[in-house]
């Protein structure tokens, strides 16, 4: 990535008195995410990068579970939901299409149980065929009252789950496997999280909460929180159930499991966060390394030698950011690139290209001299920032 050639470049700075900034407003301060309608979001690159990551976590974690990935249509039919009894209450909460001012038969996507629960009343037909698990990662739209940056939105990221069972004690295992996988992706990520079980009117209902101070929830020791995932057991008489055939045919059971990408963002931030700014994880982190240009207008060899040593390290593997931003002094870039966890930087400037010698700086300002030759033409500094 290449800062200079960005939109809105000139924000990829650190804000002023950052530390007492609420962490979902550092995540549009510092460039990550914009709203340009409250509550819908545009992921800028590095945001966009942040949550690729997060979502390969989930997709890693989903297939070590069994969980095959499906990708339904984001506009659905209201039949649907009148189908399914149990998200009629939630009516509401959709956006409903509008043509020529009259309203369609169709809705946006608020959740998947609707097209999954279609796929499987015509898809299933056999005990052979389970347990089936399905997942998808795909946007979702509620009109939510009070939007609040990436934690509470109108258009957000999900990962939806759902497995079709043969009785509710191969639930109970879909469960446990979801349990599973969100403490592996919790560990992964670095998230520490509690577990709220309640039995609600239609099933089970689990969530999973990340103490925050922007959260909408409370724990039981009455400091927020925010969900970052949850489960539903949607019990037999509430909903239409698919079915199967074994000698006889018979009822399926559903579990529903839900994962909200933009809010494991918010709470990796929430956990990372250090004196710095963000101290993202290796698995999550956008860039492990930051290459930074001193020049000036009479002379562009520091741009040129740094142009080359970034596209080298890409070739190599590396995830690089290029601040070529010569406008801005070297304060205000490092204290940018520390501040969305960059690991290393390098300083290319008319000392360095004398010298023939590249200092290496990592985060917390340790010192590795490296030979300008060898950062091009091996894979010294590649094995240096794994």
């Amino acid at each position: 990535m290449i800062l200079s050639k960005q939109l809105f470049s000139e924000k990829y700075i650190i804000p002023k008195n950052y530390e007492n900034r609420p962490t979902y407003k550092l995540a549009e301060e510092l460039n990550l995410i914009e709203f340009p309608i409250s509550g819908i979001p545009t992921l800028l690159p590095i945001g966009k990068r942040l949550v690729s990551n997060i979502c390969a976590i989930i997709r890693s974690e989903a297939s070590k579970a069994d969980f095959e990935e499906y990708l339904f249509p984001l506009v659905e039919s209201k039949s649907m939901l009148n189908n399914n009894n149990t998200l009629k209450p939630y009516n509401e909460q959709y956006f409903h299409l509008k043509i020529d001012g009259k309203e369609t038969d169709f809705i946006m996507s608020a959740t998947s149980e609707e097209p999954v629960l279609d796929a499987t009343l015509r898809g299933l037909h056999s005990y052979k065929q389970l347990p089936i698990k399905i997942f998808q990662i795909a946007e979702k739209f509620r009109q939510v009252p009070r939007a609040k940056g990436i934690i509470r939105g109108r258009q957000f990221l999900s990962a939806d789950f759902t497995t079709i069972n043969a009785s509710m004690e191969d639930v109970r295992k879909s469960d446990d496997a979801f349990e599973e996988l969100i403490n592996n992706m919790a560990k992964r990520m670095g998230i520490t999280y509690v577990e709220r079980n309640e039995t609600c009117v239609d099933g089970k209902y689990v969530d999973f909460l990340v103490p925050s101070d922007d959260g909408e929830q409370l724990l039981k020791s009455s400091k927020p929180a925010s969900s970052i995932a949850m489960y539903h057991d949607i019990s037999i008489g509430k909903l239409l159930r698919p079915k199967y055939f074994e000698d006889v045919i018979k009822p399926a059971y559903v579990g529903t499991y839900g994962i909200g990408i933009q809010r494991c963002l918010h709470a990796i931030m929430e956990n990372c966060r250090d004196d710095l700014g963000f101290n993202f994880p290796k698995e999550i982190r956008p860039f492990d390394i930051s290459i930074m240009p001193l020049s000036s207008k009479y002379d562009n060899s520091a741009v040129q030698i740094s142009t080359e040593v970034y596209r080298h390290l890409q070739s190599m593997g590396a995830r690089v950011v290029f601040d070529d931003r010569i406008n801005l002094n070297m304060q205000e870039r490092a204290k940018y690139s520390d501040s969305i966890g960059v690991q290393y930087k390098i300083i290319i400037g008319p000392k360095e290209l004398e010298t023939k010698q590249i200092t290496l700086k990592s985060r917390r300002l340790e010192e590795i001299s490296i030979g300008l030759g060898s950062i091009l033409n091996d894979k010294t500094i590649i094995e240096l920032i794994n």
